[in-house]
């Protein structure tokens, strides 16, 4: 059987302090209201599993060994890659809902625009006569 390697307590040390300070960060954002709640909680999400990864680091030597990965960092950037594709694509997503949304509005306020300047250009010719 594998023996699991332990990680130091300086490195675990440095993880988690990165993470509470990209947490923190966020979380600031959000006060601020630089950021909308929707799109912080995946950044959340992502700090405070990295935290959870750090703690509880057997879990992903033993996960990741059990889903064939020969080593765990392989299976953390696998994790984080699907994460980051699902970002991703609800980014892109969005992205496209607003864009028909603008072209949409576009259009309704520009039929707005043309009928009450067909209102008002037929009001001026009914007042000439």
């Amino acid at each position: 059987m594998n023996e699991i390697p332990r990680i130091s307590f300086t490195t675990k040390l440095i993880i988690i302090l990165t993470n509470v300070f990209f947490l923190g960060f966020v979380l600031k954002t959000l006060k601020k209201k630089y950021m909308v709640s929707k799109f912080a909680l995946p950044w959340i999400m992502l700090a405070v599993g990295n935290i959870i990864f750090t703690i509880f680091h057997r879990v992903v030597f033993k996960a990741s060994s059990f889903l064939g990965f020969r080593l765990p960092v392989n299976f953390y950037f696998f994790v984080m890659n699907i994460f980051f594709m699902w970002r991703i694509f609800s980014l892109s997503e969005k992205a496209y809902k607003f864009e028909h949304f603008r072209k949409k509005t576009i259009q309704e306020n520009s039929l707005k625009k043309n009928k009450k300047l067909a209102t008002d250009e037929h009001r001026l010719n009914t007042n000439k006569e």
